[in-house]
């Protein structure tokens, strides 16, 4: 476990063994809390050429059908 020193003077224990979906909903709500120290935890987005062409696709028959 670990100690963390908040910006408001709290201390916070954390367990070593979180699962990522845990500490993805720590870091959201402490980003929640303290919006100027802490960062909502953002999903990368698989940027391959492979999906460029999935998302070409989808809006080139979205505008086909207008």
């Amino acid at each position: 476990m670990s100690l963390h020193r908040l910006p408001d003077g709290r201390v916070i224990e954390i367990k070593d063994n979180l699962g990522d979906q845990e500490l993805i909903a720590l870091q959201n709500h402490l980003a929640e809390l303290y919006p100027g120290y802490y960062t909502p935890y953002i999903e990368e987005v698989e940027r391959t050429y492979l999906h460029a062409i999935k998302i070409f696709r989808k809006y080139s028959m979205k505008l086909l059908s207008m």
